[in-house]
């Protein structure tokens, strides 16, 4: 594997990690979306959006990642 293909991995996996560990257990316990519950709580809808594609498509590239950072 590339290093730029695991940082890439990394940064999509720290990202879900922040995401979840923000909205999770009132996802759970309500079943509200994680985007309406990461809004409550003032996450950026980019990093949700980096979130949903990271868990449920395909990983983001680096470049794609750097880019909403800079």
């Amino acid at each position: 594997m590339e290093s730029e293909e695991m940082l890439a991995m990394l940064y999509g996996m720290a990202i879900m990690r922040l995401v979840n560990g923000f909205v999770e257990n009132q996802h759970k316990k309500t079943g509200r979306s994680i985007s309406e519950l990461a809004e409550a709580v003032g996450i950026p809808r980019v990093l949700v959006d980096i979130r949903h594609e990271s868990s449920h498509r395909n990983l983001p590239s680096l470049r794609f990642l750097m880019f909403k950072w800079n």
